[in-house]
């Protein structure tokens, strides 16, 4: 029912875009008709869903780069100074003269690489990762197929309008000089009620 919906709207939209050039070119403006490849291309790049499908999608594959991360290997850097003044008694060590020695700097610095091998729990929410970008992608197809499908069929179903439109345009005129005839002819006294 939402899609019947949304579809009748777009085909109002379409009417309405239609209408609106024909009445421009009748006012003597610049008239641009869409092709069917233009308003495509304009549906895949501009309706909403097609671009929810799309952010999936991205998603689905930052959530693969994350999972695959904890793979990758892990280098861990850490660093530390200190100044400070010993006490060598405290360290076992008895000298004659002054116990305390300093004060002197000290400077650590440390790296650290991890590399995992095996990680069971990693590699299955991986394994399910790649299946959301699976699902992600076929999202995307269909959800591209089904925009382009409705885009193309409510542009065929507006050309029509068009045509008839211009007929309907074309035999009101028509009628209208029949309907001027008559009454010049009334007018005349040539013709009866």
């Amino acid at each position: 029912m939402k899609s019947f919906r949304l579809f009748k709207i777009l085909l109002t939209i379409i009417f309405l875009n239609l209408k609106m050039i024909h009445s421009v070119s009748a006012e003597g403006s610049v008239q641009r008709i869409l092709t069917l490849k233009e308003s495509l291309q304009i549906a895949s790049e501009h309706y909403i869903h097609l671009i929810l499908s799309r952010e999936r999608l991205v998603q689905a594959l930052a959530r693969i780069e994350q999972h695959k991360s904890v793979l990758y290997p892990q280098l861990g850097l850490s660093s530390s100074g200190h100044r400070q003044t010993r006490d060598l008694r405290s360290s076992g060590i008895n000298l004659s003269g002054d116990p305390l020695v300093g004060p002197f700097n000290t400077f650590d610095a440390r790296a650290q690489l991890t590399q995992v091998l095996f990680d069971p729990s990693t590699i299955s929410r991986l394994k399910s990762a790649q299946a959301g970008e699976k699902l992600s992608n076929a999202e995307l197809r269909k959800t591209k197929e089904d925009v382009l499908a409705l885009i193309a069929d409510m542009y065929i179903n507006a050309r029509r309008y068009f045509q008839g439109l211009s007929y309907a345009e074309t035999r009101l005129a028509h009628e209208s000089k029949r309907l001027e005839m008559a009454k010049n002819r009334f007018d005349n006294g040539i013709s009866t009620d």
